[in-house]
């Protein structure tokens, strides 16, 4: 079944959310002038949650998009990169220095809808402008390749399709955690989801089930032929590029929030508490940030 063409329009929880932010945000001046502000936060870097980890083929840094903004790590400890600390529920690099991603302004930012849509950066997530669904879409998934952008938007439920990151088009309903975009073949569709793995064959037209598939949280591509798995409790695993068939790799003891995988092939990890890479396939894991 053929998807529907959506354009940017007005979304219709915008004045309540609006008028839900205007109390917040007066809140929180008022207790930041008696001292104590409602988003007091912990010494740096600070980042709530994170919500999705990319790299950039410009440099050899992790961009890691957080509650309050996006960091970047070069080796050092991580520090806010972004000129907005922007919720940022997604981010997806689409070649050097050129990343989208989507979020929520900050609460004292009444300029911005409460659903910021699709936004990009072409000076390496440094600073961010609206390109299309503002204060429609909510993308807590995006994936780029092929010149394609596929995002998870969780105010439709469905996945969604841009060739141009202005026009989208809906297709699956399904709650996606994770998307993955094969890096041969376009047409060639992962994602992750509470009912499991599903796998497209047609750009994303339709999803099955793959059936067998253990319950992973993230997936990704490790090379052409090879996928990397993480499932709900942290088990590690590895496939063929079918996805029918896993092998236990390791295990990080801990619950995925985020994985990426650079094109050398280092596996990027995100808990609860950690930031872990693995240069081996993910054999063995090293802690590279604590927080």
């Amino acid at each position: 079944m053929a998807g529907r063409l959506i354009r940017p329009g007005l979304y219709r929880g915008e004045m309540v959310r609006r008028t839900f932010r205007i109390a917040v945000a007066s809140l929180a001046m008022a207790l930041a002038v008696s001292g104590c502000g409602v988003f007091d936060r912990a010494e740096p870097p600070y980042f709530g949650h994170i919500h999705a980890l990319a790299t950039n083929a410009n440099d050899d840094s992790l961009y890691i998009a957080s509650h309050f903004g996006v960091f970047r790590y070069d080796g050092g400890t991580p520090r806010l990169h972004s000129d907005v600390e922007y919720d940022f529920m997604s981010l997806a690099n689409a070649g050097p220095d050129h990343f989208y991603a989507s979020g929520h302004p900050s609460p004292d930012d009444l300029s911005q809808p409460i659903n910021l849509g699709l936004i990009e950066s072409t000076d390496g997530a440094q600073t961010w402008s609206a390109v299309s669904l503002a204060g429609e879409a909510d993308f807590h998934a995006l994936a780029v390749r092929h010149g394609t952008i596929y995002g998870f938007d969780s105010v439709s439920g469905t996945i969604m399709r841009s060739e141009d990151a202005t026009d989208w088009e809906q297709l699956a309903t399904l709650e996606a955690r994770h998307i993955a975009i094969d890096p041969v073949d376009p047409n060639h569709i992962l994602v992750t989801a509470q009912t499991g793995l599903h796998r497209s064959i047609d750009g994303g037209s339709t999803f099955a089930v793959v059936e067998n598939a253990p319950a992973i949280a993230h997936v990704d591509w490790l090379d052409a032929t090879t996928l990397i798995g993480i499932d709900i409790s942290g088990t590690v695993v590895r496939s063929s590029r079918t996805a029918q068939h896993w092998d236990i790799v390791s295990d990080l003891g801990a619950v995925p929030h985020a994985l990426t995988i650079d094109p050398a092939g280092d596996i990027y990890v995100a808990t609860e508490s950690t930031i872990a890479r693995s240069a081996d396939g993910g054999e063995t894991f090293t802690a590279i940030h604590d927080y």
